[in-house]
C-alpha cells in the first residue's frame, strides 16, 4: 500500500507547564478539530475523547497500551515470511474498550527493521494505509527526541 497525502501539519496550541505538573490531563483540555489528525504519546490514554473525537471526524493515532481491554473484529496476522526482517504483522479492526463504551479502531502490530521492536499503534484512522499511520508515528517520535536534547 502507498502512503496518502495528508493535511498540511500546523501547531494551534502549544502548552508549557511546569515539569513536575503531570500533562496526561492535557488530553481531556484538548477541543479536537475536524478532519485534524493528532499522534500523541501512549500515555495519554481517555478512551472516552477518542470515541468523542471519532465520531466528530477528529483522527488519532497513538501506541497501544499493553493492558488494553480490545476484541479483534476482522483481520489476521501476515505470515512470517512477509515481516521477519521487519514490517507489518496485522492490521486489525479492534472493538476497543468493548465492556464500557466500546470503540472501533484499527490496531496496526508493527515489527521495527532497525530495532526489532514489536510496536502496536492504535488509531481511527480505518481508510488509510498502514505505512501511513506507523510514519505519521514515526516522525512524531523525532519531534520527542528533539524535546529531550533541549531538556
Amino acid at each position: 500500500m502507498g502512503i496518502e497525502k495528508l493535511p498540511a501539519v500546523s501547531t494551534d496550541l502549544i502548552l508549557i507547564t511546569k515539569a513536575s505538573c503531570n500533562d496526561k490531563s492535557f488530553l481531556g483540555q484538548l477541543e479536537g478539530e475536524k478532519g485534524a489528525i493528532y499522534v500523541f504519546d501512549k500515555g495519554y490514554l481517555k478512551y472516552q475523547k477518542w470515541k468523542e473525537w471519532s465520531d466528530n471526524g477528529v483522527y488519532f493515532v497513538t501506541r497501544l497500551n499493553d493492558n488494553a481491554d480490545y476484541q479483534v473484529l476482522e483481520g489476521k496476522p501476515n505470515h512470517i515470511s512477509e515481516y521477519a526482517e521487519g514490517g507489518i504483522i496485522s492490521d486489525q479492526i479492534i472493538l476497543l474498550n468493548p465492556s464500557k463504551e466500546p470503540l472501533k479502531a484499527r490496531l496496526i502490530t508493527y515489527k521495527d527493521p532497525v530495532s526489532g521492536k514489536v510496536l502496536e499503534f492504535i488509531s481511527n484512522m480505518l481508510d488509510y494505509s498502514e505505512n501511513t499511520i506507523i510514519l505519521l508515528y514515526k516522525y512524531r517520535w523525532k519531534i520527542e527526541i528533539l524535546f529531550k536534547q533541549l531538556k
